[in-house]
């Protein structure tokens, strides 16, 4: 069908469209709802449902988009789009009624919209009707609510029937579904659709009152036969919305790669990927694909949360990579000097030069390493032999454990030498030999903590930054 919407003007027809019996059950459902504002159904509430059911994918879902995307797909489809102030509010409705349910990606910032009554708790698809794509039209729309809620109501439910029928007054009758109390109400929405509007198209063929043999008064209802749905094999009724692609170099790279590993199928989540990966290069994005690659292999599905994943190991390879950067300039053994403090350290160093390129990474890293090796200690122990002062005191157990404990603790030799000095010119002339050994023992045990070779001025990462990159153009 031709409209003057966007798709019109862009010479493209408008299609049918799929929509869950159960969602339109449970839309209707609530106007009976406690709350005032579900009991108001409005013309954007009937707009947004066929819009979700139309740019949803076959498993209910809208993927990575903003609002304001879900705005401009209404332009998409229909004539007389409703606005965005009252697509919003319709949209929150929907939410706290049930309906749907909206999830910010924390990574991306967009949203995945998941329409609920769409499958069954089994995985099945809810039983779904097609829609003509009258409904699409300025003609559809200048309809009042209450007969757009009576030709939705005749399409949702008469199927391969050659009419429906509905009490007219009473618990789930026309009356109650169009909030009507006087039976000409009726008649009069009754009317409007059979040709009674604006554009004079009869919606229905059949829509009259009458009294059953028990005198219960009846409303019987039947589309027009132009509005029955024809739908052609092959044709599509949904028009699944995502976001435009972005970096279209990285995206071919990506469909590559994940062809090549065998796991094509991630490409539903080509956006995702691209909006979590944009800043990485293609030797990096490879090193991840493959470790969600070896995930699935292990566990036989994808990570549950998928941009976390990738955000994790980005960090990861990220950190590899800034450390890779540091050894190949000689100052990577700077970072740390106590063991037990290497992992947190070795984030903390990463974490500050993770918002540099690799290439200012790694200009940084060269010019700083003259510098570094001038201002810091040298990393890892010094030979036992710089421990001994004097070869006469080597056969003394106490002075042997003495220059253990200096060798394993990393006291500064210079220092510890001065000790052993000490002792041989004011302990040793007027002390036992073992006597001389044990204080020098005692000594450097109380000096552990107190003068230590391998202790940094300052964390290298503020070392790099504030004392000698600032010089530099970077």
């Amino acid at each position: 069908m031709w409209l003057a919407n966007h798709k019109g003007m862009a010479g493209k027809a408008t299609n049918y469209v799929a929509v869950s019996f159960s969602f339109w059950k449970q839309l209707l459902n609530s106007q009976t709802d406690s709350c005032a504002q579900a009991r108001h159904l409005t013309h954007t509430d009937l707009d947004l449902m066929i819009l979700l059911h139309k740019i949803c994918n076959t498993n209910g879902y809208i993927k990575e988009v903003t609002r304001h995307q879900v705005v401009q797909a209404a332009a998409e489809w229909f004539e007389r789009p409703p606005g965005r102030t009252q697509l919003y509010v319709s949209l929150e409705k929907f939410v706290q009624l049930g309906l749907i349910t909206i999830k910010r990606n924390e990574y991306t910032g967009k949203d995945t919209i998941c329409l609920h009554h769409f499958k069954k708790e089994d995985g099945n698809l809810e039983r779904y009707v097609i829609l003509h794509p009258i409904v699409f039209s300025g003609a559809f729309h200048a309809l009042t609510l209450a007969a757009r809620k009576v030709y939705l109501l005749t399409a949702m439910q008469q199927g391969e029937n050659d009419f429906i029928f509905r009490r007219l007054k009473g618990e789930a009758s026309i009356m109650t579904l169009l909030n009507k109390n006087q039976p000409n109400q009726v008649r009069s929405v009754l009317n409007e659709l059979k040709g009674a509007n604006k554009e004079k198209i009869d919606y229905l063929k059949t829509a009259t009152i009458s009294s059953n043999h028990r005198g219960a008064e009846n409303v019987y209802l039947a589309l027009s036969p132009a509005f029955l749905p024809k739908l052609e094999r092959g044709a599509e009724v949904r028009a699944p919305l995502s976001p435009p692609l972005r970096y279209p170099k990285k995206a071919k790279f990506i469909r590559n790669v994940l062809n090549e590993l065998g796991i094509g199928e991630l490409e539903q989540e080509l956006h995702l990927l691209i909006e979590t990966m944009k800043a990485l290069g293609y030797r990096v994005i490879r090193q991840i694909l493959r470790t969600v690659q070896i995930f699935i292999k292990q566990h036989g599905s994808f990570p549950k949360n998928l941009a976390h994943f990738i955000k994790k190991e980005a960090r990861l390879a990220r950190e590899k990579r800034i450390l890779d950067l540091a050894h190949n300039a000689g100052i990577a053994d700077y970072i740390a000097y106590k063991q037990e403090q290497r992992e947190e350290r070795y984030f903390e160093f990463t974490n500050r030069f993770s918002w540099y390129s690799e290439r200012a990474i790694s200009k940084m890293f060269k010019k700083a390493a003259k510098y570094v090796k001038d201002a810091f200690p040298a990393p890892g122990r010094f030979p036992i032999e710089r421990y001994h002062y004097s070869e006469s005191l080597t056969s003394e157990p106490n002075v042997q454990l003495a220059r253990q404990k200096a060798y394993a603790t990393k006291l500064d030799p210079v220092f510890y030498q001065e000790l052993e000095a000490h002792m041989l010119e004011f302990k040793w002339p007027y002390m036992e030999p073992a006597a001389a050994a044990h204080w020098l023992l005692k000594r450097t045990e109380e000096e552990i903590h107190a003068v230590t070779v391998h202790e940094a001025p300052m964390k290298l990462e503020d070392f790099i930054l504030f004392e000698v990159a600032e010089t530099w153009e970077i």
